[in-house]
């Protein structure tokens, strides 16, 4: 079953999730896969873990954590999430085509077995094409399958985060 472009816009700009914890694999070629846990309350409060480093940001600022302490401090760019958790924030995903963008959304987005599938091709490099699932309930990306990039929500929960601390 296909359906038109402006109802996965509309999935990702109007029905995405205001909070949640959620587990996200980031696998780049060439490169290990990882697994973060990540927790949101927008606007934009939210937090990347892997084990290994730590991306915190409170509207204002961004710290980066790692097992030896604070490693960067600085203050946040409007709009900007780490990696893990742009499909929470779609508007801040490289895929609709804006100056700085990779990726541009194609027409004729279709359903299968209940999520949306949405084609992508590359800007630049041109001439690749990629694919967003979005899960339509929910209102987030829950696969960026890209050529050599892939950012994969394998868990997700819709509850608040935990005000007393990490949920990992």
């Amino acid at each position: 079953m296909t359906t038109h472009l402006g109802h996965a816009i509309g999935i990702l700009l109007d029905d995405e999730p205001r909070h949640g914890t959620a587990s996200v694999r980031i696998e780049t070629a060439g490169r290990t896969p990882t697994e973060w846990a990540v927790e949101f309350t927008k606007p934009g409060t939210w937090s990347a873990d892997n084990g290994t480093e730590r991306w915190v940001c409170d509207r204002e600022t961004l710290a980066v954590t790692s097992r030896g302490g604070i490693r960067e401090e600085r203050p946040i760019r409007h709009g900007w999430v780490h990696k893990a958790l742009q499909p929470f924030f779609a508007a801040a995903a490289p895929i609709w085509g804006r100056r700085g963008d990779d990726w541009r959304l194609l027409e004729g987005p279709r359903l299968e077995e209940g999520m949306l599938i949405v084609g992508v091709e590359s800007l630049k490099p041109p001439g690749h094409s990629g694919r967003l699932i979005i899960h339509p309930e929910e209102g987030f990306i829950a696969a960026m399958l890209l050529p050599g990039h892939e950012v994969t929500v394998t868990e997700f929960d819709s509850r608040p985060p935990d005000p007393a601390g990490s949920r990992r």
